[in-house]
């Protein structure tokens, strides 16, 4: 998902290649979303998915995903993105 990330050429979006986009504005009003390793590792289980698949869908490293699991503080938009995966493909 982060890989394919773009910057729109006045700055004011963010595009996927997918076509898909987000305004500054809209990510100016996002929930203040924190999670601990507690909460990351839960999601993980609860998606029965290694780090190595939650790295690759979050274009992020197995050892990035490993260090957020042992207590590393979580980034707010990898937090973010955690809780689309766990309401958007939980059982």
């Amino acid at each position: 998902m982060f890989s394919s990330l773009k910057i729109s050429s006045d700055g004011a979006r963010l595009l996927w290649d997918d076509g898909s986009s987000l305004s500054a504005n809209a990510i100016a009003k996002l929930p203040h979303t924190e999670m601990d390793a507690s909460e990351f590792r839960s999601i993980m289980a609860d998606l029965n998915m290694t780090s190595e698949a939650v790295g690759s869908l979050l274009g992020l490293s197995r050892r990035a995903i490993t260090s957020y699991r042992g207590g590393e503080p979580i980034p707010r938009v990898v937090a973010i993105a955690m809780q689309f995966l766990r309401d958007r493909f939980a059982l």
